[in-house]
């Protein structure tokens, strides 16, 4: 192992006054080649229920670094009220757009049933194609409550012809040690990055963070 070359990799994307030493930074605004790594089920200690996608990038400055998206199909907010249709669709619409790019199909009928039903059948459907590539576009819009934390938005396209799979070196070189830490709170999946998992969606055009009917 070359120390100072594996340093340079290390702290070339690591910010040594704000960086969790435990976690990873999150990945910059920008598109990037990844692959579907990993679609599970996830319920947290918190009691937040989420279907998670991993998703990791495949070449250029960050390979190997992983983000980690999260949509959530709850229908009622941690209050009981009834969540905005337009919040649940923009999820749905989040699975749909990501499944159809590593080639699977989303349908109405795997939305039947309750929430946890939902999240089991959509992972079952999606376990065939961890591993395949497609593009990933992350962008960033203002919080308003707190703008060193901008919400984060993600969109998915097709895998781009010329991508290539990293070697297992260049995976373990990039890969950054220890492991993100998830949250400890229930959130909402229109809460700012500071109450909301790291890596959640939420698209700031649909509406002003200052309207969002939240606590």
């Amino acid at each position: 192992m070359d120390l100072s070359k594996l340093a340079a990799s290390t702290l070339g994307s690591f910010n040594a006054k704000k960086d969790n030493i435990n976690g990873q930074a999150e990945l910059p605004a920008g598109t990037y080649n990844a692959i579907l790594e990993q679609v599970e089920h996830r319920v947290y200690d918190s009691g937040y229920d989420c279907l998670l996608f991993v998703l990791t990038v495949i070449d250029g400055k960050y390979v190997g670094r992983r983000e980690f998206v999260r949509a959530s199909l709850a229908t009622k907010k941690k209050d009981g009220t009834d969540m905005p249709d337009f919040v649940v669709s923009r999820n749905i619409k989040l699975i749909a757009k990501l499944a159809a790019q590593v080639g699977l199909a989303i349908t109405p009928d795997m939305f039947a049933g309750n929430e946890t039903d939902c999240y089991e059948k959509i992972s079952q459907a999606l376990y065939p194609y961890k591993g395949k590539p497609l593009t990933m576009i992350i962008t960033e819009s203002p919080n308003k409550k707190d703008p060193s934390r901008p919400y984060r938005n993600y969109d998915f396209g097709p895998a781009k012809q010329t991508m290539q799979m990293p070697t297992p070196d260049q995976f373990n070189a990039a890969m950054p040690t220890g492991t993100p830490q998830h949250p400890t709170q229930p959130t909402q999946p229109q809460q700012p990055l500071s109450q909301a998992p790291q890596g959640f969606q939420w698209d700031q055009s649909l509406k002003s963070s200052d309207d969002l009917p939240f606590d």
